[in-house]
């Protein structure tokens, strides 16, 4: 396993910091862009789909899949 935790995919199965490599972490990852001049409204129905990672169900169907969800705003994306 490649992150930093174990994935509830994969419980029993060791990170690479557990099998000895400290700080080994390589993990993909997905975000949403638009473009800056997108209208401000616009920009913050998409961002909305935060609320969306946060329902059981979609985050179960995430887990089947073995993906983590970890979802949030604009400003953490940003950070």
């Amino acid at each position: 396993m490649s992150s930093a935790k174990r994935s509830g995919a994969a419980p029993d199965l060791p990170t690479m910091i557990e099998m000895g490599y400290p700080g080994f972490e390589a993990v993909p990852w997905f975000g949403l862009m638009a473009p800056a001049a997108r209208p401000r409204r616009s920009r913050q129905d998409l961002c909305g789909d935060h609320e969306v990672l946060a329902q059981p169900e979609v985050r179960k169907q995430f887990a089947d899949l073995g993906i983590d969800v970890i979802g949030g705003t604009p400003a953490e994306f940003a950070r």
